[in-house]
């Protein structure tokens, strides 16, 4: 994960981009503890696999997080393994642009401020999934 920080409009812009391997395990449900982490600076950011995709990165101890997700699509009982193919790419496919069409998403907290509960703005993250590596065919005759 790379992630630069620059300013925008007097605040934090947070440009994030995925790994192909980052991404392959958010697709893959996160086996290694539920979520990926980046870090700028003193700054981490979670991504958390989720069945949705948040409004928001929202405050962390350490840093913020954010979920992502996209609705799976689900082979009938008797589907055949090209079926799962098809689909799991699918899956993969509208997850990949979710991420990439994502927009600046707001980095938002909350503060009680005389009584009222009020959600302050702290800057932007723009995320995206580095390009696939296009190989070119050899021939070898």
């Amino acid at each position: 994960m790379i992630i630069n920080r620059a300013s925008e409009d007097g605040k934090r812009l947070y440009d994030i981009v995925l790994s192909r391997q980052d991404f392959d395990d958010v697709c893959s449900g996160c086996p290694d503890g539920g979520f990926i982490i980046g870090r700028h600076a003193d700054v981490y950011f979670h991504i958390f696999d989720g069945i949705g995709f948040s409004d928001a990165w929202r405050p962390m101890d350490d840093g913020y997080f954010l979920n992502v997700g996209v609705k799976a699509p689900v082979p009938e009982p008797n589907a055949t393994r090209q079926e799962w193919d098809r689909l799991s790419q699918e899956f993969y496919d509208s997850l990949e642009k979710a991420i990439n069409d994502s927009g600046k998403i707001p980095i938002e907290d909350e503060m009680v401020i005389s009584g009222e509960t009020k959600k302050i703005n702290l800057g932007y993250v723009v995320m995206r999934v580095e390009p696939e590596l296009k190989t070119k065919s050899i021939n070898t005759s």
